[in-house]
């Protein structure tokens, strides 16, 4: 008569627990990761409020004001750094965080992607000078084709020269 086997031998649960730890030091990385950048993104959009006050005040009073954005979410900074543009007048957001980068802030230790990310930030500005240029009542009827044409080719252009020049000087 045969013995029917009842339960698991010693070697296959091993081989199972082994399995899970690999598993698990994979995906817990993997979690932190993106537990970090969902605070990151948190901490940004909770400082739109006072970017947006800072802007309006620099677009209507003209003043100023010469401080960082900071906020903590858990344990990661953002922080965002004000640079004004005379004209037109627009504020440009550095944007830098001491936790793990994410898409609109990059960490602090990767200088090439923060000056890709102020190159786009100085072509979004110029294209909004430039819209408003052609466009003085916001009314929509005088921006034409082929200024458009012309703003997205100057946008290009400055975007391709900053990024160029963050290259050379990483």
């Amino acid at each position: 008569m045969k013995s029917v086997q009842k339960g698991f031998t010693l070697i296959e649960l091993m081989i199972v627990i082994a399995i899970i730890g690999i598993l698990a030091s994979v995906a817990l990385p993997a979690y932190q990761n993106y537990i970090s950048k969902a605070k990151g993104s948190a901490a940004l959009a909770s400082l739109n409020g006072s970017k947006l006050s800072a802007e309006e005040d620099y677009a209507v009073n003209g003043n100023p004001r010469n401080t960082d954005l900071t906020m903590t979410e858990g344990d990661v900074v953002v922080v965002l750094s004000p640079d004004y543009v005379s004209v037109p007048r627009a504020i440009i957001w550095a944007c830098s965080t001491t936790g793990v980068g994410f898409k609109s802030c990059p960490n602090d230790q990767d200088p090439t992607l923060i000056a890709l990310t102020n190159a786009v930030a100085v072509a979004d500005a110029r294209l909004a000078a430039i819209i408003r240029d052609e466009d003085p009542d916001n009314n929509g009827l005088t921006f034409g084709l082929e200024a458009t044409r012309q703003a997205a080719e100057d946008t290009a252009q400055g975007i391709a020269d900053l990024a160029a020049q963050a290259l050379n000087d990483a």
